[in-house]
């Protein structure tokens, strides 16, 4: 591999890590101060009451979904990530579009949040409700915001590809 790719494959991994590591330590820092000044199913009411941390376990994967499946899901979110990680990989060897690698980061971030609890305690610490919204963290957060955006980055890209293909057959 030449010089200038090694350089530009380096710069595009430091981005995503740049991404990806500070959203698993906030995640991991909360989670560690919900748990450490806490009580399991303590609530803490915000300003207006709608939002409040709520220090709860989720043995289900985001907003308690699958909750009580067990072990299959530390096995399916570690398959999960690792095909984004290739993914990633991948997109910065072709120096893919950055938009999608950077949505594909948040949620890596994210997954790989949530994984580090599974793997050390069996279960997530969830800890923001937001009304009568399910439990959820900053992992599930980044995640959401990843998948969000990556969904609207395909439709801008769709649409801008469908623009292109209309212009072109105008002017022929």
């Amino acid at each position: 591999m030449e010089a200038s790719k090694s350089r530009h494959l380096l710069k595009r991994m430091a981005c995503y890590v740049a991404i990806i590591l500070p959203v698993i330590v906030a995640d991991q820092f909360v989670k560690h101060l919900v748990r450490t000044y806490m009580s399991l199913g303590e609530a803490i009411p915000g300003p207006d009451r709608f939002i409040r941390l709520f220090y709860t376990l989720n043995d289900g994967v985001s907003f308690s979904f699958l909750s009580g499946a067990g072990q299959p899901i530390v096995v399916i979110q570690s398959i999960l990530i690792f095909i984004l990680l290739g993914a990633l990989i991948v997109m910065a060897w072709k120096s893919a579009p950055l938009p999608p690698a950077i949505c594909l980061s948040f949620m890596l971030g994210g997954g790989m949040g949530n994984l580090i609890d599974r793997i050390h305690a069996g279960v997530v610490t969830d800890y923001i409700a937001v009304g009568t919204f399910p439990v959820f963290n900053l992992a599930d957060s980044a995640l959401t915001v990843g998948c969000i955006l990556l969904i609207l980055w395909m439709i801008r890209a769709e649409f801008l590809a469908k623009k292109s293909k209309e212009e072109e057959h105008a002017v022929h």
